[in-house]
Order: C-alpha cells, then sequence, then structure tokens
C-alpha cells in the first residue's frame, strides 16, 4: 500500500487496522502528516490517544506538543495545527480506558489532556523518542500498537472491564441490568464509567455513527438520506437532521458538501482506501 507519496497543501491522512491481537480494542490507526491550520476533531464515541511526531496542536487555550489523551467527543473539537503537524492515533473503544490508563471514560469525556498528566501515567517517552526516526506512517502505526499491547499486558487484570455489546442497546436499560443481574443504578453507573456516556446518549451516539459511515461511504442519490435514516434507526429523516446538527454542528448533506470544500472539515474527508477503515461500522 503506497503511503509516502508527495503531500499537498492540505497534509495526508491515512488509516491502518490495528493487529489481530488489538482486534476490538483499537478500531483503527490514525495518521495525519504535514496538515496544517484549524480543524475540527469530529465527534466520536471512541478514546483517542495521540503521539506527536512533530508539530503541535492547540486546543482549548492549551498547547499539546506530549502524546495526549481524550475520552468520547460529543461535540466537534476545534484544534489548531502548526504547519509541521504530524501525528499518529489510536480510536480506542471507551471501555478499555479503565483498564489501559486507570481512568474512567466519563473524566475523560470532551477533554483532552496530556498523557504524562494522568495519575497512573504510563511510560510513554521511549515511543515518543522513538517516533521521529521511522520512516514511514505504517511504522508509526506499529510502534503505537506495540506500545499498546505491552501497556495492555502490563495492565490486564488490574482493573474490571465493563463490556456492553452494542447489539444490546436495542433492549430497554431495565432489560439490560436484568439481564447483568444489577439495579438500573448499577448499570448506568457503571456504562458511564466504561463509555463516558448514559446509555441514551450511547443508543443516540450509536444511530449516529452508523449513519455518518454509511454517508462517507455511499454515494450521492436520491433519497440516500431518507434510506440511511431509517437503516440507522432513525424515526425519520428530520430526527437524523437534528443529530447531525447535535454532533457536527450541521445539517448531514451541508457536512458531506462542507467536507469535500472546506479545510477545516477535512478529518471526515478520506481517500480509498483508508475511507473503508474509518467508516466501517462497528
Amino acid at each position: 500500500m503506497e503511503e509516502t507519496g508527495a503531500l499537498s497543501a492540505a497534509g495526508e491522512r491515512l488509516a491502518f487496522l490495528p493487529p489481530a491481537a488489538l482486534a476490538g480494542v483499537v478500531r483503527y490507526f490514525h495518521v495525519e502528516r504535514a496538515s496544517p491550520g484549524p480543524v475540527l476533531v469530529p465527534s466520536t464515541p471512541s478514546a483517542m490517544l495521540t503521539f506527536f511526531v512533530s508539530g503541535c496542536s492547540l486546543a482549548g487555550g492549551t498547547r499539546f506538543d506530549r502524546a495526549m489523551l481524550s475520552g468520547p467527543l460529543t461535540r466537534p473539537f476545534a484544534a489548531l495545527w502548526q504547519a509541521d503537524t504530524t501525528f499518529v492515533s489510536a480510536l480506542i473503544e471507551p471501555e478499555y480506558l479503565p483498564l489501559l490508563f486507570d481512568v474512567d471514560a466519563a473524566e475523560l469525556s470532551d477533554m483532552p489532556v496530556t498523557l504524562a498528566d494522568l495519575p497512573s501515567a504510563p511510560d510513554c517517552e521511549a515511543l515518543e523518542a522513538l517516533l521521529p526516526t521511522l520512516p514511514s506512517p505504517r511504522r508509526w502505526a506499529l510502534a503505537l500498537a506495540q506500545w499498546l499491547l505491552a501497556l495492555l499486558d502490563r495492565r490486564e487484570g488490574l482493573r474490571e472491564t465493563f463490556i456492553l455489546p452494542r447489539t444490546m442497546l436495542a433492549l430497554s436499560t431495565d432489560d439490560i441490568a436484568t439481564r447483568y443481574g444489577m439495579s438500573v443504578r448499577q448499570l448506568e453507573r457503571r456504562h458511564l464509567a466504561s463509555y463516558g456516556l448514559t446509555l441514551r446518549d450511547s443508543r443516540k451516539m450509536e444511530r449516529y455513527v452508523h449513519a455518518l459511515s454509511a454517508l462517507l461511504l455511499l454515494p450521492p442519490s436520491r433519497g440516500l438520506l431518507t434510506r440511511i435514516a431509517m437503516d440507522a434507526g432513525y424515526h425519520d429523516q428530520a430526527h437524523m437532521v437534528r443529530d447531525f446538527t447535535h454532533y457536527t454542528g450541521m445539517a448531514p448533506g451541508a457536512l458531506m458538501k462542507g467536507a469535500q470544500e472546506e479545510q477545516e472539515l477535512r478529518l471526515y474527508r478520506y481517500e480509498e482506501p483508508y475511507r473503508e477503515i474509518v467508516a466501517r461500522h462497528r
């Protein structure tokens, strides 16, 4: 797979699937190369772990140039990247945040932090020093994968992981609590700590992710938005528009048009074959 071609003025973004040992823990690895200027980081149910190869990100009045971590994003997150900003990120299933980093996902929702500032921060200096010496984006992703595997081995069994299969979100909260043998209050508390979202918000986010994935993959056509809304579980197209406005700040059609034209929305835009990796429904 070619990954070292000439960069455009807008930089380059690539995506790589995780190794089999991280399947179910990491959704994919995202690489951004020399991608300057303002950007809106999309809402996502995933946690994001980012290591910089060069440059930095300015977000919320804070400069990030070392490894950073965030939980789920329920709103698009505005950032400003320097001209030479290059980084590799792992999009992590949020239920693994408590195990990997000994922190509740809810504590990091909508708020990136420097990894070194975590109470139980793992050592990341060796990887930070290694990344700029590696020759290609794929090698950056592999190095981050190896670091995560080593961290997972060290943390395995130190903290219980609560995992709720996404198919169970279709059930009522009472039914889920009964199946897990706990009260509704206990279920909500465990789910919030693992996923950073309430069960209600997880259902809402799941519909949005399903619809966004379809929009990224399917060519525009008459009736497409209505069909996507039904497939994703929305009551109607207006229901989908309301959720997209909440999660992206704009309606689905406007978002897809803007992604092709506006540099600030470039994280909604991937070339093949990376688009299929990013958009594959979990």
